[in-house]
């Protein structure tokens, strides 16, 4: 087969294959957040949770980004 056709093969499979994959993966993923938190308290905490997530997002993205700028 020509590297044309290989090509053609390869990304065909792939438009097919990989949203299939992501299906998947998104399944398996939402089993891994925290549950639905039933107490008052227990809401607070999964407030706090993600919040402090948000900070070391933002903490990450501002270092790497000077470290990739720099």
């Amino acid at each position: 087969m020509g590297s044309k056709v290989k090509a053609t093969l390869v990304w065909i499979s792939t438009l097919i294959l990989y949203p299939n994959m992501v299906a998947g993966a998104s399944e398996e993923l939402s089993k891994i957040n925290l549950p639905t938190p039933e107490t008052a308290i227990a809401a607070s905490m999964y407030d706090l949770h993600m919040f402090v997530m948000w900070v070391c997002l933002a903490i990450f993205i501002g270092v790497f980004g000077t470290m990739l700028y720099s």
